[in-house]
């Protein structure tokens, strides 16, 4: 029992200066959580935005490339996909056909939400090689053509992106 009583000239916390301790601390806890979940809130959204934003800029990169290439361009029915474009760079010399030609098709999943691109080379022979296929745009919400602009959203998250490609065809001489 003698330890239960207060030394003569020690004073314990009042339940005021506790409570008021107690206050301080969940304003500062709550704050820090806050702050902590805002940090990594930002940066999953601009991971996003910047996710989102690669994916139309490869897509143009390749569109681009490829419509310059291009000597003919040809659309899906009512101007959708398939997107087909060819080149031949096939040439008439004493040996017959050298060099080669490309077909590069571009087709638009929905479910899977990517454009993907597809190159068939043929070679002077005009024996088409191998394709090769490649994943040129992920998280494509939508991907349509107005005449010959292509209007592409890619969705990731709560962030998007809309970018308009103008499919031209190459003049030629």
């Amino acid at each position: 029992m003698s330890m239960l009583r207060n030394r003569k000239g020690q004073r314990g916390f009042t339940l005021v200066e506790v409570l008021v301790a107690l206050a301080i601390m969940t304003v500062l806890g709550v704050g820090i959580a806050t702050s902590i979940f805002q940090l990594f809130t930002i940066n999953t959204r601009s991971n996003d935005a910047m996710l989102v934003i690669r994916q139309v800029q490869n897509l143009g990169h390749w569109l681009n490339r490829d419509v310059q290439m291009s000597e003919t361009t040809t659309m899906g029915v009512g101007g959708t996909f398939p997107l087909i474009m060819v080149w031949d760079y096939r040439g008439l010399s004493e040996a017959g056909y050298v060099g080669e030609k490309h077909q590069i098709t571009y087709t638009y999943n929905a479910i899977a939400k990517t454009i993907t691109r597809q190159d068939v080379l043929y070679d002077a022979s005009n024996t088409p090689q191998a394709p090769s296929t490649i994943i040129v745009a992920e998280y494509v919400q939508s991907a349509t053509f107005d005449s010959n602009i292509l209007v592409v959203t890619a969705v990731k998250g709560s962030q998007s992106e809309t970018r308009n490609y103008e499919i031209t065809f190459r003049v030629t001489a």
